[in-house]
């Protein structure tokens, strides 16, 4: 958050993600803790978390188009993913090269390695640990060197890697 305010509102005072947590109410099981922000202000939401199931993905192009940041308007997501079947994940390629998800990040396996995309639309934290601890190496992944990786993971702050959902390439459909 302190990244993102700093490159969104640049010079203004950024708020305090410590005391921000303290108005929290917690209930027990899988939450999940939103905040929206401007320069000035604040909404923080506390949700129950539900982690979805796929069977398959599903890439999308989207050519040029950025998302340095998380922002509530996702609409541009909403858009694509009228097109997904049910328990379809959407993954994104931005110009034959692959990035990130829907709402996670990715790796790919290969062999015993796995490897994320170098340029991801948004730089998870999760994403960013795995790469620090070496459990992820980050190398260009093109649709053409899709074929060579057998299995996809699904990560995010939520699930980690541990709990991340892990498909096949066997179940990967290709679009625009």
């Amino acid at each position: 958050m302190e990244y993102s305010f700093s490159s969104l509102f640049p010079g203004a005072r950024p708020h305090n993600l410590s005391a921000i947590l303290q108005q929290a109410t917690f209930q027990d099981g899988w939450l999940k803790c939103r905040i929206e922000y401007d320069a000035s202000d604040y909404d923080l939401s506390v949700l129950p978390y539900e982690k979805a199931t796929f069977n398959h993905i599903v890439f999308q192009e989207i050519g040029s188009f950025t998302y340095p940041f998380k922002f509530a308007d996702r609409a541009w997501i909403n858009n694509f993913e009228k097109e997904v079947p049910d328990k379809t994940a959407l993954l994104f390629l931005k110009e034959g090269k692959v990035t990130d998800g829907a709402y996670f990040n990715v790796a790919f396996k290969n062999g015993d390695e796995w490897l994320t995309p170098y340029q991801p639309l948004l730089k998870g934290t999760c994403r960013e640990r795995l790469i620090q601890n070496g459990t992820l190496q980050t190398a260009v992944i093109k649709k053409a060197d899709l074929h060579w990786f057998s299995a996809v993971r699904l990560f995010n702050a939520m699930t980690g890697w541990e709990q991340a959902w892990e498909l096949s390439m066997e179940n990967a459909i290709f679009k625009g």
